[in-house]
């Protein structure tokens, strides 16, 4: 069984390294003007995946075997538009993690929901609504378009489940490129989540009303990266040539509480990263 999944495992990563030289796809966009500068578009995703678990022994050391399943751990749609080079509207909507033991015909959610006004082009856009235009680092804003093999990994979101949707946040933004610097910057307006009461010995989050601050910084050395959509890259399949150096922060005061020796206090949650995100096209593409 493991030597049949190694192999299929090979032949797909196989396929999808020798298929990178046609991988520049068009996108499903209709034009609304003749100067194409008002236009619609809509992106379509499913995201499956098989597994099979080999299980760890039990608490008396006996060998358990393993599992096999199959489930949906995205499936999303997007709509975009764009009116006059001045005004985006991006919205998604989906459903993740359907899995055989899971909920069945599980509901469709609002995952974003945001409109952009751009003041000066490239440079400077502003816009509101439940984004995920985050800060803290590249993997916090990563693109689930195109992945290498495995999923994002669960660190890259510190806060991820608590005070947020799904990585989003409903927020004020403002994002663009200066140069070879790209900025993205937001006030938020973080779900609640905690109590009231604190536990004793331990930090817990607070129901409170505070704004959350988010910023993300990045240089990038050689290709400059499209920043229509709130999204990172995570492979480009041979498409750009890319050296960035990012950092970022996400600060929430007040965010959490606890008690020690019958001390109540309140923290601020403070987060902070840098990244170095590397991606050379191989020959002919």
């Amino acid at each position: 069984m493991k030597t049949a999944i190694i192999l299929f495992t090979w032949v797909f990563m196989t396929c999808f390294v020798s298929a990178q030289e046609k991988s520049k796809l068009g996108n499903l966009r209709f034009y609304l003007s003749e100067d194409k500068s008002s236009y619609a578009g809509i992106v379509a995703l499913n995201q499956i995946w098989s597994r099979y678990t080999w299980y760890n022994p039990d608490n008396n050391g006996v060998e358990r075997g393993g599992d096999f399943d199959l489930g949906i751990r995205r499936s999303r749609m997007i709509f975009y538009a764009s009116l006059l080079d001045k005004c985006f509207m991006y919205t998604q909507i989906g459903m993740d993690g359907q899995t055989f033991k899971g909920q069945r015909n599980p509901p469709m959610m609002v995952i974003n929901a945001e409109t952009e006004y751009q003041f000066f082009k490239d440079k400077l856009s502003v816009g509101f609504g439940l984004n995920t235009w985050n800060g803290v680092s590249r993997y916090n804003n990563c693109k689930i378009l195109e992945f290498l093999v495995v999923d994002n990994p669960g660190f890259a979101y510190p806060v991820g489940g608590t005070d947020d949707q799904l990585g989003r946040q409903l927020g004020i933004y403002a994002k663009g490129n200066l140069s070879r610097l790209h900025y993205r910057v937001s006030v938020a307006k973080p779900f609640q989540s905690g109590g009231s009461t604190p536990v004793d010995m331990q930090t817990s989050e607070i129901l409170n009303s505070n704004l959350a601050y988010k910023g993300f910084f990045e240089w990038q050395f050689f290709d400059i990266e499209s920043q229509t959509m709130p999204y990172l890259s995570m492979n480009n399949l041979g498409r750009a040539k890319l050296l960035n150096i990012g950092a970022g922060v996400y600060y929430h005061p007040e965010a959490t509480h606890g008690s020690w020796n019958d001390r109540y206090q309140l923290n601020d949650i403070f987060l902070a990263g840098i990244d170095k995100f590397l991606d050379m096209p191989l020959k002919n593409g």
